[in-house]
């Protein structure tokens, strides 16, 4: 309150809100750069051509067929590293964990 009894309005700078305005439109174009192409991506997986064509024939979903044999061994391989690593780092760090808090030197 000023020495007269009357309370004076602070008013807000318009300055923030332009910049969260601008940082949420730099941020859904940066997410609009990375969905765009995947999306586009599954899109063309479904045409029934082998090369891209617009407007498409027809769609199909045989791609997806064809590609389990020649990736299902890949990727089990790949689950069994996967698996492998977190053993290996739960192994290694969850008693390297227990320690450092158990250790008297950090209080």
């Amino acid at each position: 309150m000023s020495s007269t009894g009357l309370a004076i309005a602070r008013t807000r700078s318009p300055v923030p809100a332009l910049e969260r305005a601008g940082v949420a439109v730099l941020v859904g174009c940066g997410g609009l750069l990375i969905v765009a192409p995947l999306l586009l991506t599954l899109y063309l997986s479904v045409f029934d051509e082998t090369i891209i064509l617009f407007p498409p024939k027809g769609y199909t979903l045989h791609w997806y067929a064809a590609m389990v044999p020649q990736f299902a061994r890949p990727l089990l391989v790949s689950l069994e590293i996967g698996v492998a690593a977190m053993a290996g780092s739960l192994l290694v760090g969850v008693p390297a964990g227990l320690a450092l808090a158990r250790c008297c030197w950090h209080r």
